[in-house]
């Protein structure tokens, strides 16, 4: 697990709590229809580079909310080790997405309007339901975790 030092992580979570410079948020579609959209997503380096993206961008807006909302010092340490995992999937889905010839640029506002995305659902879901799991970020939270297994499995394999 990965801790940070206090200001770091206080730096972290006020960097993910505010809207990255203005960022739109979009209307996400869950990923459970996202992948059924395009069957071949997994063999395409564009289509893995967005799903690692996304799923940092949700990382770091749940692992924020249990970092700073929660007065228990386990679920502090757990919203840091969820923002660390977040940054890990966004650092490799922006490598893969530099090997298909995307500007870093765009790649700043995709994340940017993916955090603004998930930001704005977790707070509906907070106000509306009590429960920032409510709807798709639920099933989008399960793909993330499983598609984080799978990419450590393969970078395993791929190391020995």
């Amino acid at each position: 697990m990965i801790t940070f030092k206090p200001v770091w992580s206080a730096l972290a979570i006020s960097l993910l709590f505010t809207n990255p410079a203005g960022a739109q948020a979009l209307d996400l579609e869950p990923f459970e229809q996202w992948q059924k959209s395009r069957p071949r997503w997994s063999a395409d380096q564009s289509e893995v580079a967005y799903a690692a993206v996304r799923c940092g961008a949700l990382f770091g807006v749940i692992g924020s909310r249990f970092a700073a909302a929660d007065e228990k010092p386990e679920s502090r340490l757990r919203g840091q080790d969820t923002i660390a995992r977040g940054m890990m999937l966004t650092l490799f889905g922006n490598e893969l997405a530099k090997g298909t010839g995307m500007s870093k640029a765009f790649s700043d506002r995709r994340f940017d309007s993916l955090m603004a995305a998930y930001q704005e659902k977790v707070i509906q879901n907070r106000s509306l339901h009590n429960n920032m799991f409510h709807g798709y970020i639920q099933g989008d939270f399960i793909f993330c975790n499983d598609f984080e297994r799978l990419v450590k499995d393969v970078a395993k394999s791929v190391s020995k």
